[in-house]
């Protein structure tokens, strides 16, 4: 004989650990396990009292092998605990059952008219065998800019490169996002890497911090007389304002 917590049988069962009394808990053991020893009062330390159970059953907690029996009684236990089961999928996956095992269950205490339910269906974004190989290898026009030297690459040789619909979608639109450009400075058609960057000067209001522009003239303003260093955003004077209605 093997001895296992009750708290673990609680858990197994679908109870709150808590919430069982010894009682209560003979009375489950019996009617799941017959002809069990008493439960045994806690000892060498346990933190709740432990049951005796026989070897099949303690194989099965310890393989994990789940009997239809186990999952209905703890789906039942959960349709009562919580008023329902939002999600059979999220409750199999808590338990470590198998979906497919719980669909049976389910199917089982329909037909019974146990319980009654509804499906859900669940959908998601899977990649195609061509937006996978451009995770894995970038998209084209990466591919194309990535395979080009800063001296650059002939054309022919880029071709060659990447046969096919690859060369060409990556060619086009790394012109297009101006990642690239095309050379005959040298006689011959090569294809090279563009980018910019930015000469800076100071401008004519330079300043190491930003001023905040006022965008209208304020009551305050004329009061305090602060219009005259107030420095505002530009505006049109000579904008027509809404034809007024009637």
């Amino acid at each position: 004989m093997r001895e296992a917590r009750v708290g673990e049988v609680a858990a197994y069962l679908g109870l709150r650990a808590e919430a069982v009394r010894l009682a209560t808990l003979q009375a489950l053991v019996k009617t799941h396990w017959p002809r069990l020893p008493e439960v045994k009062p806690p000892s060498h330390g346990y933190s709740c009292p432990r049951v005796c159970i026989g070897p099949h059953r303690a194989a099965m907690l310890n393989s994990g092998s789940i009997m239809a029996a186990d999952i209905e009684t703890a789906l039942l236990r959960h349709i009562d605990a919580h008023n329902g089961c939002d999600d059979s999928g999220e409750f199999a996956a808590s338990l470590g059952f198998d979906h497919l095992a719980v669909v049976g269950t389910i199917k089982s205490l329909q037909s019974s008219e146990m319980i009654a339910s509804k499906e859900i269906d669940h959908f998601r974004w899977c990649l195609t065998e061509e937006a996978a190989a451009y995770v894995a290898q970038g998209s084209p026009e990466a591919q194309v800019f990535n395979s080009i030297p800063a001296e650059g690459l002939p054309m022919a040789e880029l071709k060659a490169k990447f046969p096919g619909e690859v060369g060409d979608v990556g060619l086009k639109q790394a012109m297009q996002a101006k990642w690239v450009a095309t050379d005959k400075s040298s006689g011959e058609l090569k294809v090279v890497r563009k980018w910019k960057t930015y000469q800076l000067v100071k401008g004519p209001k330079f300043a190491l911090e930003r001023v905040k522009l006022a965008t209208e003239l304020t009551q305050d303003m004329l009061t305090t007389g602060s219009w005259r260093t107030q420095q505002f955003k530009a505006c049109n004077l000579n904008a027509l304002g809404q034809p007024p209605d009637g």
